[in-house]
């Protein structure tokens, strides 16, 4: 009957050693698993910027636009004002 008791003992422990390994590689997986939820959000915020940047030459030639038309305008008026002021 011992070398069954011993059998059994061995088992036991491999069983258990199993069960701490099982247990250590879910840990290790639910870190992999949040760290890779933070580089997704990491890799989101990039191409946030990335298409932002990419609409940025058209925002800056539409402010352009925008300023030189107003700098005209004010020319004009300037030049409307004198000349009436003139006459």
């Amino acid at each position: 009957m011992a070398p069954y008791l011993e059998r059994m003992t061995e088992l036991d422990e491999r069983v258990s050693a199993l069960e701490r390994s099982m247990s250590l590689l879910t840990e290790v997986q639910v870190d992999m698993l949040k760290r890779t939820s933070a580089l997704q959000e990491e890799v989101k915020a990039i191409h946030q910027r990335a298409a932002l940047l990419e609409n940025a030459p058209r925002l800056f030639i539409l402010i352009n636009f925008f300023l030189i038309n107003t700098n005209k305008t004010i020319i004009l008026a300037k030049l409307a004002l004198k000349n009436s002021a003139v006459l």
